[in-house]
């Protein structure tokens, strides 16, 4: 819980709503979730809140300001340029690789063109 190496992982399951699955049948149940679900209802639940209120995070901008759209940089390089921790770094591109505003390749880190 206090690893630096789960900030990624208890950020998401913090502010998207992720869900950990330990079994295939638990992997299962998610892609056929019930009528009573949130995922099902047409109210926006506390995950679409949760989505609004991070994509403005300074963390993601700041990332974001970091990245390159033709340069792949690593972490260390993203964190010089960022300002923040090595660990924050990470576990901020894997909120916008998700929101799929940055990817990963071979080289290192890139930010998503819009479109």
């Amino acid at each position: 819980m206090t690893s630096p190496a789960s900030a990624g992982c208890h950020r998401l399951l913090r502010d998207y709503d992720a869900r950990c699955v330990t079994n295939a049948a638990e992997m299962a149940e998610l892609l056929e979730p019930d009528a009573a679900s949130p995922e099902t209802s047409s109210a926006p639940g506390p995950a679409a809140a949760g989505r609004s209120r991070v994509q403005a995070a300074p963390d993601q901008l700041r990332v974001l300001d970091a990245l390159s759209t033709r340069s792949a940089r690593g972490v260390s390089d993203i964190a010089v340029r960022s300002g923040m921790a090595p660990n924050a770094v990470i576990a901020t591109l894997g909120v916008l690789e998700l929101e799929g505003r940055a990817r990963e390749d071979e080289r290192g880190w890139l930010r998503r063109q819009p479109g």
